[in-house]
Parts: C-alpha cells; sequence; structure tokens
C-alpha cells in the first residue's frame, strides 16, 4: 500500500475562504517578509531588485498561492547532511509549503516563478536543529 503524502496544509483551505482584499493583504505581507528574509541573510539588494521586477507587471502577473512544489529530480546531488542517491532518482518529491507561496508568471517567457521567504526543498529543517543526533536522513519538510 502506498503511502500518504501530505499535499497541501491547512491554510490552504482557510485561504479558499478569504476574500480578495484579505488575499492580497497577505501578497504584500508574503512580498515584506522576502526583503525581511533578504536583510537577515545580508542580501538585502538582491531581495529587494526581486520584489521590484515581480511587481513590474510588465514582466510578471501574480498568478496566486502556491499549494506545493512536485518534482522528479534531474540529477544526484546532495544536501549539507543528507546525500541523495540514485534511489532517490525514482522518487516523486512533493513539497507541501507550511505557509503561502506567491506563483508568478513571466508575461513574454514560458517562465513560473515561486517566491516566500522561508522556502526550502531538501534542507530538511530538522537537519538544523542542534540537538538531532539520531534523525540522519530526512527528505522533504520544508517551509
Amino acid at each position: 500500500m502506498a503511502e500518504k503524502v501530505k499535499q497541501y496544509h491547512n491554510w490552504v483551505k482557510n485561504m479558499t475562504m478569504l476574500s480578495e482584499e484579505a488575499r492580497m493583504d497577505y501578497v504584500k505581507t508574503i512580498l515584506n517578509s522576502i526583503v525581511e528574509a533578504g536583510i537577515e541573510r545580508g542580501e538585502e539588494e538582491q531581495a529587494r531588485e526581486l520584489i521590484r521586477l515581480l511587481k513590474k507587471k510588465s514582466f510578471f502577473e501574480l498568478i496566486g498561492f502556491s499549494i506545493n512544489a512536485n518534482y522528479v529530480m534531474s540529477h544526484v546531488r546532495s544536501t549539507k547532511t543528507n546525500p541523495i542517491s540514485q534511489e532517490d532518482l525514482e522518487a516523486l518529491f512533493i513539497h507541501a509549503w507550511g505557509s503561502p507561496k506567491l506563483l508568478y508568471k513571466h508575461k513574454k517567457l514560458p517562465m513560473l516563478v515561486i517566491v516566500g521567504a522561508d522556502i526550502q526543498l531538501d534542507e530538511s529543517i530538522l537537519d538544523e536543529m542542534e540537538d538531532n543526533s539520531e534523525i540522519t536522513k530526512v527528505i522533504g519538510i520544508t517551509g
């Protein structure tokens, strides 16, 4: 029997019940949080440039909120503490976002962009915990 995969978090259902005005408030909050994350990481200029480009309506169109990211890996690579093996090339990765992320479409190029201040894919949040000596290989816990 296949294991159940959580494809979205509770915020998704709540978001579907919000008014357009409340959703646009979320958009502003998420964009501001990207700048704050850029400041914390010493990348303020790049964060502000990203937001400027996303807000420029001639380049990007806001589609909505991204619920998750799913993909099949293109090549074997590793994270800081979790080596990804050949076997992982056979897996379907589904990262259900723990908080809303924004989905943009480039107006002229065939490109989608997902942004959020706390996006992580295979960098496990558990790996970042100091008292985590027992769990050695956890992949897919995301922000």
